[in-house]
C-alpha cells in the first residue's frame, strides 16, 4: 500500500515538474523578439530568425566572404548578453548571439545588426589585430576597437544602403534627439548612432561597477598602448560614433587588411583605445 502511494506521488511530482518546465519554456520563447518587434512563439520561428540574419549578411557581404558561407547562430539558453565570432571545423566563419543579447530591452533591430556587424568586423576590419591568447603572436581577428569602427563606418552603412524598408526615425527619446543633432539630421547616421548608444548601454550593464555612457561627453582616457581587447563602453561608443560620422567611409579599403582609418582627423579612431604615436 505504501509502495503504491509512493509510486503515485512520484508520478504526480514528475507530471507537475514537466508541466512547469513546458510552461516556462513556452513563456521563454514567447518573450523573444523578432526583427520586426513581434513575439516568437516557438523554436521553429527562432531558428528562422537565425536563418534570416544569415541570409541578409551573406547577400550583403558576398564579396568579402569570397565564396564562403557565413553562419549566424543563436544560443537560446544563454541569458547573458554576449556575441562572438569564430570558425567552424570546415573553416566557415560563424557568429553566435545569445538570447540575452537579442532579448535585452535596449536592443532594437538596428542595434542587433550593429552587434553582428561588430562580430563580422573581426573577420574583415583589418589591423590592428588581436593577440593569440597571452602571446605576442597576432590572431586572425581584428581588435575590438577596430571591429567597432568597421561596424559603424562600413558594415551598417552597407546594410542600410540595401534596405529600402526603413528610412525614418521612429523614436523620440532624448538620446535619439541627441543622435539626430550629432548627425545633422542625416537619417542613416542617426540610426547608427542610436544603435551604438543602445549597444554601449548594454555593454555598460555587463560591468561589475557602475558605468555611464554619453553621446556628448567623450572618453578622456588616452591609451598608452593600443588596447586590443574590449575598451571601456564610453570609448567603444566614441569609436562607433566616429565611424558613423566619417564621410566617404564606404570607400575605406578594409579588405586590404591594412590599418584603415577615417581620412577626416576629427572622425578618426579615438585615442582612448588606439595609440596613434608611431613606433620609431
Amino acid at each position: 500500500m505504501h509502495l503504491m502511494q509512493f509510486t503515485c506521488m512520484h508520478k504526480l511530482f514528475i507530471t507537475l515538474f514537466l508541466l512547469v518546465f513546458i510552461d516556462h519554456t513556452f513563456a521563454k520563447f514567447q518573450s523573444l523578439k523578432s526583427e520586426f518587434g513581434d513575439k516568437l512563439g516557438n523554436i521553429n520561428q527562432s531558428s528562422l530568425l537565425a536563418i534570416q540574419y544569415s541570409d541578409t549578411f551573406n547577400r550583403s557581404f558576398e564579396t568579402s566572404l569570397k565564396g564562403r558561407e557565413l553562419f549566424i547562430t543563436i544560443d537560446w539558453n544563454e541569458l547573458r548578453p554576449n556575441a562572438y565570432a569564430s570558425f567552424k571545423e570546415d573553416g566557415s566563419p560563424y557568429i553566435l548571439l545569445t538570447e540575452g543579447m537579442l532579448n535585452h530591452p535596449l536592443m532594437s533591430p538596428d542595434a542587433i545588426n550593429l552587434v553582428i556587424c561588430h562580430e563580422l568586423g573581426h573577420f574583415f576590419a583589418g589591423s590592428p589585430k588581436k593577440n593569440r591568447g597571452r602571446s605576442s603572436k597576432k590572431s586572425w581577428a581584428s581588435a575590438e576597437g577596430q571591429s567597432d569602427f568597421y561596424a559603424s563606418a562600413y558594415c551598417m552603412k552597407k546594410l542600410m544602403a540595401q534596405d529600402e524598408k526603413s528610412l525614418s526615425i521612429d523614436s523620440d527619446n532624448k538620446y535619439d534627439r541627441e543622435a539626430e543633432f550629432l548627425c545633422g539630421g542625416e537619417v542613416g547616421c542617426t540610426r547608427i548612432v542610436q544603435a551604438a548608444y543602445r549597444v554601449a548601454k548594454v555593454y555598460a550593464e555587463t560591468k561589475l561597477y557602475p558605468v555611464k555612457v554619453s553621446l556628448t561627453e567623450k572618453s578622456k582616457f588616452i591609451a598608452p598602448t593600443t588596447i586590443l581587447t574590449h575598451p571601456e563602453p564610453q570609448c567603444r561608443l566614441d569609436t562607433m560614433i566616429a565611424g558613423a560620422l566619417c564621410p566617404m567611409s564606404m570607400e575605406l579599403d578594409f579588405a586590404s587588411n591594412k590599418d584603415s582609418d577615417c581620412l577626416v582627423e576629427k572622425y578618426s579612431r579615438p585615442s582612448c583605445w588606439l595609440n596613434k604615436v608611431k613606433e620609431p
